[in-house]
């Protein structure tokens, strides 16, 4: 069964779903936008193929999604993480703000540094995963930290 689908052609492979994934399986009015290549490249079971996309060579698409910066910034240290009440970072080059988002994106904490250190008092955070973004006159650097 084939449908038009965003100038896409969604195809439902038995046992397997839509080729357009769950994101976008079955949704002819309503495009999904956080999707960047919403199709199915491969789907294996028990290192055997079931079904390979015929437009790609490979199984896989080379699309960035860490949230790590990728750097040999060895000059940058955040501890303790996971963290319970207190988190410190230090720099050789000045942190001249940090910010603390949410899992959904909202900023929670703020703060102007101009200082080489700072210590981030969080306890009052809930338990769970935060983004840690920090910004220096060179970069912004984005780390995943854990409140426990």
């Amino acid at each position: 069964m084939t449908t038009a689908h965003f100038s896409l052609i969604e195809y439902w492979i038995e046992g397997i779903g839509s080729t357009c994934r769950i994101f976008n399986g079955g949704i002819l009015s309503a495009p999904v936008i956080d999707v960047p290549f919403p199709q199915l490249l491969c789907f294996q079971n028990n290192s055997t193929i079931i079904y390979h996309h015929p437009d790609f060579t490979t199984c896989y698409a080379d699309y960035p999604v860490a949230l790590f910066d990728v750097s040999s910034d060895d000059a940058l240290k955040i501890y303790p993480n996971p963290v319970k009440n207190f988190i410190q970072i230090e720099n050789s080059n000045t942190i001249q703000s940090y910010k603390v988002f949410a899992a959904s994106g909202q900023v929670i904490l703020m703060a102007n540094v101009n200082s080489n250190s700072v210590n981030i008092p969080l306890s009052n955070l809930s338990n769970g995963i935060y983004i840690l973004q920090i910004i220096t006159p060179e970069n912004i650097t984005n780390r995943i930290i854990v409140k426990k």
